[in-house]
């Protein structure tokens, strides 16, 4: 399963991703970061994010490059995002 969801306030954004990021919610996921004016003021929380693959994984690496902030992942994402980084 994979979920999106989002919260705003006046300043900033965030945008939960759950379940599995893989190759089907990429496209969902960089359409909704796309619509940011500043990808600094977007948070993506990785908090409920169980797992991603090779194509999930770059995508979370090319946000990050881009400016916007990547909160809580979990041990393993953290790993596999440092990997990806390698």
């Amino acid at each position: 399963m994979f979920k999106l969801s989002q919260s705003t306030s006046t300043t900033s954004r965030t945008i939960r991703i759950e379940g599995r990021l893989d190759s089907d919610g990429v496209g969902e996921l960089l359409r909704l970061c796309n619509t940011a004016q500043s990808p600094s003021a977007v948070t993506l929380d990785l908090s409920g994010l169980l797992s991603a693959d090779s194509r999930g994984l770059d995508m979370l690496a090319h946000l990050r490059a881009r400016g916007f902030r990547l909160h809580a992942p979990s041990p393993y994402i953290a790993t596999l995002l440092e990997e990806t980084q390698s």
